[in-house]
Parts: structure tokens; sequence; C-alpha cells
């Protein structure tokens, strides 16, 4: 064979080397490696600390004189906060500019804001609800319109069975901004 058309086991070894370093002379299969690994090691980590968060909130909560309802939303607010801090630290830590992310959150929000004004509504009035407690799980509350037996409270609805049996469910809003009798347990009917 002539020399033209072979090949070095060499040349190869070192071509292959050279395809493995990024321009700035670091190594890019461990470097994208160690990015993907830290990427997991923040969302993990995060979620594992959310997890523990979480349940140290919900055993001082109990052992609090706390209603269920506000246990309830103190939860699922610590959950979506915590999440969004996990999902802004991994998108930081992939290099997305803190400062553009911002503005299109805060362009989102405004949309967002917008578009789901009844939404918001009855967010604000789960929130008022929750706080003032005007009613707990297990009061008969009447609206004028609807009567029934509280079941459960979350942040944009309540939940109510009524007289005949029927799930209700009621938007906040409606709620904090009309007049409520609350009978504590539902009235017993005289026969006789």
């Amino acid at each position: 064979m002539n020399g033209e058309n072979t090949v070095d086991m060499g040349d190869i070894a070192e071509l292959a080397n050279s395809l493995m370093y990024d321009l700035d002379g670091s190594y890019m299969i461990s470097g994208a490696l160690s990015k993907g690994l830290m990427l997991v090691l923040i969302v993990g980590g995060g979620l594992i600390a959310l997890k523990i968060i979480m349940k140290a909130t919900q055993k001082a909560l109990k052992k609090s004189p706390t209603d269920e309802l506000v246990e309830h939303f103190i939860l699922k607010l610590i959950k979506v906060l915590g999440i969004v801090v996990i999902v802004v630290t991994g998108l930081s830590y992939m290099g997305v500019p803190m400062s553009t992310f911002v503005a299109i959150l805060g362009t989102v929000g405004v949309a967002a804001a917008l578009a789901w004004k009844d939404v918001l509504s009855n967010f604000a009035g789960g929130v008022l609800v929750l706080i003032n407690r005007p009613f707990k799980k297990g009061d008969y509350i009447d609206d004028m319109t609807i009567k029934g037996t509280v079941e459960k409270v979350d942040l944009f609805f309540t939940t109510l069975t009524s007289d005949e049996g029927h799930t209700i469910i009621m938007p906040n809003s409606h709620l904090a901004n009309t007049t409520i009798i609350n009978q504590k347990e539902k009235p017993k009917k005289n026969i006789e």
C-alpha cells in the first residue's frame, strides 16, 4: 500500500481528542455532563428541600390552633412559591439572563391579570374568606340564593353540599362580596 491512502491510528485518536475540547480548551463532554448534573441536583435538591419545608410547615400548623382551611391555603402557597424559586434558580444556572426573565414574567403577568380578571377575583375572594373566616368546614351557610354545608374552601372556590345532597361549587369572589348567613349547623325541621 502506498503511504498516501493509509490512516495512522494516532491521527484518529488526535482527531477524536480534539473534537472533545471546546474552543477555550475546556473539555466539552465533561462540561456538558457536569452542567446537566448540576441542573439535576438543583431541581432534585430543590424539590427535596421543598418537600421537607412543606412537611415541617404542616407539622407546625397541626400543632397550632389554625383552621384546616388556612393550613391547606398556606401549604399550597408554599408549594407554588417553592416551585417558582426552583425554576428561576435552574434557569439562572443555565444562563438565562434574569433581567430578561423578569421583564417577560412582568409582561405575562399583566396580560394574565387582564385575561384572568375573574379568576384573580376568585383568588382574592379566597384569600379574604380564609383570612376573615366567616365560616369554616361543617358550617351551614346561606347567601340568600344557595344554602349548604361547607365541605371545603380552596383558593378559588368553596364547595358546599346542598340539603338535597348535591355538590355546589361557588366562586369565592361571590362569597366575599355577598351577605352570608352562617347558621353554624343545618337547621332542624320541626315535624308536628
